[in-house]
């Protein structure tokens, strides 16, 4: 006669005698540390404001999860710094300037590197 699990209420068949465990009681043990803890429950729909997509990752649809990683968590906030010279309120581009402001530092660089002395 084989012998079974020595969870309450669980008649399936020994895997690891070493520990009277079943194979679904003992996958539990190693993964969660308790027979008794099951998986955690799963989202069902998307955590962003207004959104009714499916759950994809981390709470969201794939479509705000992708945003969530890419903005490092400011998922809705989808903002630029602003240009580094003062007054000028445009977004930046490169290097810190928005497109007027680093062409201008582009070619000023280029200008010194051409100069002759």
């Amino acid at each position: 006669m084989k012998q079974s699990c020595c969870v309450e209420g669980c008649d399936n068949p020994i895997k690891v005698k070493s520990k009277q465990l079943c194979d679904k009681h003992y996958t539990r043990l190693r993964r969660h540390g308790d027979v008794q803890e099951t998986m955690k429950v799963r989202h069902e729909k998307c955590h962003a404001p207004n959104c009714q997509s499916k759950h994809f990752a981390k709470g969201y649809c794939q479509y705000h999860y992708n945003r969530y990683s890419r903005y490092e968590g400011s998922y809705l906030i989808k903002t630029k710094r602003p240009c580094q010279i003062k007054g000028c309120t445009k977004p930046h581009s490169a290097k810190g300037y928005c497109q007027k402001h680093y062409y201008q530092y582009v070619t000023k660089k280029r200008n010194r590197k051409h100069k002759v002395s």
